[in-house]
């Protein structure tokens, strides 16, 4: 039976309603207040401590302050200081540079140059669609003339890499294999490989990708699919040495690969964001997944994802262990970016690999007498079995602008 409560009842459990809603509310402001009032004190306790320092400073110090380099230095060390290990301070310049990469273009020569076991200047990279690879330089070149000046006795390897990573343009004089060669050099825009591969010997789709930008899935899809269309009968995707770079280049790429299904999370302070791929395709096929302790970030929530769902099997050494994510901020009294950690990643089943890392189910050094590259190896056998007589060994020099891969038979281990 339904029983009438009276006018006054009504009026009087609503006004208790109300009383207790303010209540809460006030509750809440209260502690909000409290914090925000902290929160000022601390930022005020810190300016101050900020400005009796500068005030000493320019009492005392009798030499010529660098305003701009001051505030720079201020503002990178207060970063340094906050207790977030990937936390940086970038000026407009070093931004852009960053920002380039992240978009898959890079400026400049191209060229990466270092001191060999002979105290010769040797190029160890040339990156693809860069200048020095148009115009025909080698890995292996050993470069003996700078613009008329030659290395060693007159130029340091630290001049010639400043040269390369400032100058307009540069002449450069190398002997390879005996003969001499000369290279005028055109510093220029171009862009970068995010990602490289071929069909192996044994119809084992290679892929590499060195970092994850905006390329990365246009650059990713074309080989992939290129690679199933020649009748891949498995892959073996290659992330050593890969950092990571865009979350959304990655969501992307995870997208051909995975069901629909929900594959990561995102927590950032009280939210938590779900990464879920649209599952209109997966990989059907057998993938080994090869990382190193240089295999970080968003390059390991790809190892990671794909291995929660079967999809692949990680060899190799385990990862670096960053599961944060960080993104950049604009300063707009000067341009300047700071980054920042503003969330960390998990998987559905391990949670997140923040300071562990991910460990590989066979773990296999990258140094051998016998093999180039005893990783790969056994990324093969572990996809063709233990039956094989041979296998095909892939050399794979990686940069920050692109990655050169020869290829040559090696026996069995």
């Amino acid at each position: 039976m339904n029983k009438k409560i009276s006018l006054g009842t009504a009026i009087a459990l609503i006004a208790l309603a109300v009383a207790l809603a303010v209540t809460l509310t006030m509750m809440f402001s209260m502690e909000r207040f409290s914090a925000t009032v902290t929160d000022v004190n601390q930022r005020q306790s810190l300016l101050d401590y900020l400005t009796e320092v500068d005030k000493k400073v320019r009492e005392e110090y009798s030499g010529t302050i660098d305003e701009i380099g001051l505030r720079e230095a201020v503002a990178a060390s207060y970063l340094s200081g906050i207790g977030d290990p990937y936390a940086d301070y970038l000026t407009a310049d070093e931004y852009a540079a960053v920002e380039a990469v992240l978009k898959g273009e890079a400026e400049g020569f191209g060229l990466t140059v270092e001191y060999d076991q002979n105290a010769e200047l040797v190029v160890r990279a040339v990156a693809t669609n860069s200048p020095s690879a148009l115009a025909g330089m080698q890995v292996g070149d050993i470069v003996r003339v700078v613009n008329d000046t030659a290395v060693g006795t007159e130029l340091t390897l630290l001049d010639v890499q400043d040269l390369l990573a400032t100058a307009g343009k540069v002449q450069l004089t190398v002997t390879r294999e005996g003969e001499e060669q000369s290279f005028s050099l055109i510093s220029a825009v171009y862009t970068l490989e995010s990602v490289s591969g071929k069909m192996l010997d044994n119809s084992i789709g290679y892929i590499r990708i060195t970092n994850f930008s905006d390329i990365t899935f246009g650059q990713f899809e074309t080989l992939y699919e290129s690679l199933r269309s020649q009748g891949a009968i498995g892959f073996i995707f290659d992330l050593r040495g890969n950092a990571g770079g865009s979350l959304a280049a990655t969501q992307q790429v995870l997208e051909i690969l995975l069901p629909n299904a929900t594959y990561a999370t995102l927590k950032r302070g009280d939210k938590i964001e779900n990464l879920t791929s649209k599952g209109t395709t997966e990989v059907a096929l057998s993938s080994v997944t090869l990382i190193n302790g240089s295999t970080s970030g968003e390059a390991e929530l790809f190892a990671g994802a794909l291995t929660e769902f079967n999809k692949t099997k990680l060899v190799g050494t385990a990862s670096h262990g960053c599961a944060m994510v960080q993104e950049y901020f604009a300063l707009t009294s000067t341009n300047a970016r700071i980054k920042l950690s503003v969330g960390e990643l998990s998987l559905p089943k391990s949670g997140s690999w923040q300071g562990k890392g991910l460990t590989p189910m066979k773990e296999v050094s990258s140094f051998s007498a016998e093999l180039s590259d005893p990783q790969l190896v056994a990324a093969q056998e572990l996809l063709l079995g233990s039956n094989m007589n041979t296998v095909t060994t892939t050399t794979t020099t990686a940069t920050t602008t692109g990655t050169t891969t020869t290829t040559a038979p090696e026996s069995e281990e």
